[in-house]
């Protein structure tokens, strides 16, 4: 064999043990490709929509439900309780229904913790959950609410969502899951447990807790959020007028009024 033919071997071995080492490679990251998306799907968290929740809501009888009180867990709400922030035998209790993803929940949200904290155990808070069509994480973050509370955090998890809400707000639905993860744990103190929370928010238990909640909406015939009640008084921000402090006042005004009437 002369030089030149040589040569001509020597780039063919190469460039076939290049053309060999380049498909290795791209089966090697073809797998972890795979691998990836796999995870990222089991990861996934799903959710219902909000039309799919409607349609729930729309089986319900709510005739036999009184908003103005505290209802225990039945069926139609997926067998959890309400939302209450106090305790249950408060002398007054406010019911709020509210959009996590409303940007004037998020900011009333410290006046209500005030008054909460003002009156003690005399008060206490009901929180329903009420989504806004236009808001694309409403259901999610309410999903992740409602698992919290499974594991006793739901108060928590409340305050770190609406603490956080600037963040999360425009966020991706697929990024959200991320999000509430980090949430999750804050709000629990790294004690929660993750993998439950995942199941719990994907849960029938936790879509029917929404859409019942959703109901109980719609027979008050809201509009806005949040809508706040005291007892059974509904709280007109747009007829109130003034500033938060001024609402807040009113609301005040009313507990006050219910205190006086029901002191022994």
């Amino acid at each position: 064999m002369n030089k030149r033919t040589g040569i001509i071997i020597a780039i063919i071995v190469v460039i076939f043990g290049g053309l060999i080492g380049a498909s290795i490679w791209q089966q090697h990251r073809a797998q972890i490709l795979a691998e990836q998306a796999a995870e990222e799907e089991a990861s996934a968290i799903t959710v219902p929509s909000l039309s799919e929740i409607s349609n729930i809501t729309d089986t319900i009888d709510y005739s036999e439900y009184d908003l103005a009180k505290i209802i225990p867990a039945n069926e139609f709400s997926g067998n959890l309780p309400e939302n209450i922030k106090g305790k249950s035998n408060a002398r007054v209790v406010l019911y709020e229904y509210a959009d996590y993803q409303c940007e004037h929940c998020a900011a009333m949200n410290p006046y209500i913790n005030e008054i909460l904290s003002e009156y003690g155990d005399q008060v206490a808070l009901v929180f329903r959950t009420y989504i806004m069509p236009y808001h694309q994480n409403g259901v999610i973050t309410a999903a992740a609410a409602n698992a919290a509370a499974i594991q006793g955090y739901w108060a928590e998890m409340k305050e770190t969502l609406f603490a956080n809400q600037n963040e999360w707000f425009y966020a991706k639905t697929a990024d959200m899951p991320e999000y509430l993860d980090r949430y999750f744990m804050t709000a629990t103190n790294n004690k929660g447990d993750l993998e439950k929370f995942h199941q719990d928010m994907q849960s029938e238990a936790v879509t029917q807790k929404i859409a019942f909640d959703m109901g109980l909406a719609d027979k008050a015939d809201l509009q806005w959020t949040p809508s706040i009640y005291v007892g059974d008084k509904f709280m007109s921000q747009k007829e109130i007028g003034g500033t938060y402090n001024d609402f807040m006042q009113a609301i005040r005004d009313e507990i006050d009024a219910r205190l006086k009437a029901t002191a022994k």
